[in-house]
């Protein structure tokens, strides 16, 4: 697909549909595949430190139309560095603690941030071993949205030249006093010149194609992503739900009828000279 420089129509709608948690398992892997090849989606990240990693990474490298990004990760599993490398970060079990713990240390000052840098450019490092570029850059519960997170995210897509990132400003979910912050992150990414989304849709609020297709048309124009999390494991109800959503063989067509255009992340690009800082 060629690049979209120059043809972000703000009137028209481009749509990156993306599959969040590649490599956390086969079933979520099974139920990527299936929703790229048999239905919408055009992305998915992935996870570098699950147990399904290995075998998400030999399948995009199967999949050349799959844009597929990195999804940074602070919350789920073992750090790919060594635990006595990154202290601050990791429980007794040497296993990075759970959000709310995470989030707690981070608001406290005792998750040390020089860590958190460590940690990020390791995962930035283990992606691109695998012969893979990060089509772009997003976190596993939003993690680059985090507080004193999101500069190490930008720095780290510098060096490795990635230039999309989900957009830190549409984390609904975030506590009050950081979506507070909303006017400092959008002057750092004016700054940055990275490529964001300006809507964000979650798919487990869409249970048929007509309302979906009649939420991304309600948008005003230009750049929406749809987060998805399709999935086929026994605690996964909602996941199966989202595989049917975005594989019913109606909502491809009802798209295109309302001149909504399907790309991933690495069709987009920015102009000669963007950098980030």
């Amino acid at each position: 697909m060629e690049p979209l420089v120059g043809k972000m129509d703000q009137e028209r709608i481009t749509l990156v549909v993306n599959g969040d948690d590649f490599g956390y398992s086969d079933a979520i892997n099974a139920a990527i595949v299936r929703c790229h090849q048999d239905g919408v989606l055009t992305s998915a990240t992935l996870l570098v430190n699950q147990r399904a990693s290995g075998a998400a990474f030999a399948l995009a490298r199967r999949l050349p139309a799959l844009g597929v990004g990195l999804h940074l990760n602070l919350t789920a599993g073992a750090p790919v560095l060594p635990p006595d490398q990154v202290p601050s970060l990791v429980d007794r079990r040497g296993r990075f603690r759970y959000l709310d713990a995470q989030l707690a240390r981070l608001v406290a000052g005792r998750l040390r941030l020089a860590d958190v840098e460590r940690e990020l450019r390791a995962q930035f490092a283990t992606f691109t071993a695998h012969g893979l570029q990060p089509s772009h850059v997003d976190g596993h519960l939003h993690v680059q949205s985090w507080p004193g997170v999101l500069p190490i995210v930008l720095r780290l897509m510098r060096e490795y030249g990635v230039r999309a990132l989900r957009s830190p400003l549409l984390t609904a979910w975030l506590p009050a006093r950081w979506r507070q912050e909303r006017w400092w992150r959008a002057q750092l990414l004016a700054r940055s010149a990275v490529v964001c989304a300006e809507a964000m849709l979650d798919a487990a609020r869409y249970h048929d194609p007509a309302s979906l297709v009649a939420a991304v048309a309600g948008q005003p124009g230009g750049l929406v992503e749809l987060m998805a999390h399709p999935a086929w494991t026994r605690d996964a109800v909602r996941g199966a739900a989202q595989v049917a959503l975005l594989t019913a063989p109606e909502l491809r067509a009802a798209l295109e009828a309302a001149g909504i255009r399907l790309a991933s992340y690495r069709d987009l690009a920015l102009p000669d000279g963007a950098v980030v800082p």
